[in-house]
């Protein structure tokens, strides 16, 4: 099982030898700007990456593209990060939201030492620490200047159209609401709204056990779910626009399953004029 996630009380240990991130984004309709969040109250010593400043997009909403290698190799030393051994722990405001993205990009793009504040900005402020009011404070850019994308762990249309020809090995989980599953989705896909897996009533997963038995119903049962964990099957998250497909693959993750992004997920599917659709 992964140790990715740290407890609010440990990050005192972590403190001198970190970079601690704040990676919130907000979906278009919350009406909430993350970056003046910030400006107002975060966690002593974080920096601020703003994912959606990062992404290639055609219009002002996330598209849920990666970076690519040049864009984020610069965000990065302007955060001050120096290698890809840095110790980075990443955290939202949400608590799991945006955070499983931040992390997805860091990790395929090379990085050794991801961590994830457990319930991140809410569970913190429960447990009573201090939180920074005044200015953020200015940090030294670095010289980091070069990352390679793991392409394994980042699929594209033609990836999609091969996993629906050939499911033998393969499956599309989908992240999003059910309703929007039923409206229209790709073939074969098995339907797994994220918020499943989170617990409803704190900021983080719930234990491995109630995981487990999430994903062997969504998938068709144990038998099927021990062949993705044996690396039989290998699973490709797909969702509206990549958010929510990184906290399935998160989950996934924290039960030892490496799987993969559909990156443009169901806006980059649909927008093909030969996609094929099914409605239910």
């Amino acid at each position: 099982m992964s140790t990715i996630f740290i407890k609010p009380q440990e990050l005192e240990h972590y403190k001198s030898t970190t970079i601690l991130i704040d990676v919130t984004w907000h979906m278009p309709n919350a009406n909430r700007d993350a970056n003046e969040e910030f400006n107002q109250k975060r966690i002593p010593g974080a920096r601020r990456l703003d994912i959606n400043a990062i992404s290639p997009k055609t219009s002002g909403a996330y598209q849920g593209k990666l970076p690519d290698a040049s864009t984020f190799a610069k965000a990065c030393s302007e955060l001050g990060i120096k290698s890809l051994e840095d110790i980075i722990i990443l955290y939202d405001t949400q608590g799991l939201f945006s955070v499983p993205r931040a992390a997805f990009t860091f990790l395929v793009y090379g990085f050794k030492n991801i961590k994830i504040l457990e319930g991140g900005l809410p569970r913190y402020e429960r447990v009573g620490l201090e939180l920074e009011t005044s200015t953020p404070s200015a940090h030294q850019p670095s010289d980091f200047n070069r990352v390679h994308l793991d392409v394994s762990q980042v699929k594209k249309y033609e990836d999609i159209i091969g996993a629906i020809k050939d499911p033998s090995n393969q499956v599309i989980v989908d992240a999003r609401p059910s309703q929007l599953f039923k409206d229209g989705h790709m073939p074969g896909a098995k339907s797994l709204p994220f918020n499943q897996l989170i617990e409803s009533d704190s900021d983080s997963f719930k234990d491995h056990d109630q995981l487990r038995k999430i994903f062997e119903q969504s998938l068709g049962g144990p038998e099927q779910f021990e062949k993705v964990v044996k690396g039989d099957v290998r699973v490709i998250n797909s969702c509206m626009a990549g958010i929510t497909a990184s906290i399935v693959w998160l989950a996934l993750f924290v039960l030892g399953v490496r799987s993969s992004v559909y990156d443009a997920s169901w806006l980059g599917y649909s927008s093909h004029p030969n996609a094929d659709i099914v409605k239910e």
